[in-house]
């Protein structure tokens, strides 16, 4: 399908959840709500910020109809402010985005739409590369090898991790009410649970083209949320290795995966749960 023959009646969506996020808001709106699309819906829902946030966010309000703007009463988390925010969603095509990063691209969802269309089946999601930038937005030069760009039905891989997780991919509205909501009872992961639940029931397509900027801040982790990380992996892995071809296959491919990544101490950590049973820790 060439771009002239997209459905431009088609519309977008895009959920943004934000708690605290106020140096980076207002980079995240401006790189949302000029994209090339004109049917574009933007909710964001914030999650009882306490700097200058809400602000930021009624300051865009203001100026584009198109942005809504919703303030939760207290704290509850990414999972529930997300799905609040999709929840509000009135479109056909519904993307997430952090409101620490932002698009990279202003055609990056008029280009997923294109490529979701092509396939020509009712259930797919479309995904664009990512690029990695720091606190002031500029981009990271990556070193060491990097997952490979996979299509089509990712579940093995993404439970295994041994391609590029798609981040803030397109996928039809319907489809949030096929796979269910982000799981608001998991203190982190609740991104990749979503995202093999959605695997089961479409496939992916790449657009070969860069269009997420994620941020990476250097915040450390401590020993209590080192554990929290490493017992939430296992978690999620449980909860849906019975899907796989061959469980103890992907237990250990994604052992492998995740190792370069994990410091000693996180490692250790993984040791205590079912997910790594052996093997010395690094460093």
């Amino acid at each position: 399908m060439r771009e002239d023959s997209l459905d431009r009646q088609a519309s977008i969506g895009v959920a943004i959840a934000n708690y605290n996020k106020a140096p980076y808001l207002a980079q995240c709106l401006a790189s949302v709500l000029t994209q090339n699309h004109g049917a574009l819906e933007v909710v964001l829902v914030d999650d009882a910020s306490t700097d200058e946030s809400l602000d930021i966010a009624g300051t865009y309000a203001e100026q584009h109809p198109n942005l809504r703007v919703i303030e939760l009463d207290r704290n509850r988390g990414v999972a529930h402010a997300r799905n609040t925010a999709i929840e509000s969603l009135d479109c056909d095509w519904v993307a997430t985005l952090d409101s620490d990063d932002f698009l990279a691209d202003p055609d990056k969802l008029r280009t997923e739409l294109v490529a979701a269309q092509a396939q020509g089946e009712p259930r797919v999601a479309a995904y664009s590369g990512i690029i990695s930038v720091d606190r002031k937005g500029r981009r990271m030069r990556r070193f060491g090898r990097r997952p490979p760009v996979e299509q089509g039905w990712l579940f093995e891989a993404l439970l295994s991790r041994t391609c590029l997780v798609p981040r803030d991919f397109l996928f039809p509205r319907e489809m949030f009410e096929v796979v269910g909501h982000y799981d608001s009872a998991l203190p982190v992961y609740e991104d990749w649970d979503w995202k093999l639940r959605f695997a089961r029931h479409a496939p992916f397509v790449f657009t070969g083209k860069a269009g997420v900027a994620y941020r990476e801040t250097e915040s450390g982790l401590s020993a209590l949320l080192i554990d929290q990380n490493a017992a939430t992996l296992w978690k999620v892995f449980e909860r849906h290795a019975s899907y796989a071809a061959d469980p103890a296959r992907a237990r250990l491919q994604l052992q492998r995966s995740i190792r370069p990544a994990w410091p000693a101490r996180a490692w250790r950590a993984l040791l205590g749960t079912k997910l790594v049973t052996a093997a010395p820790a690094p460093g």
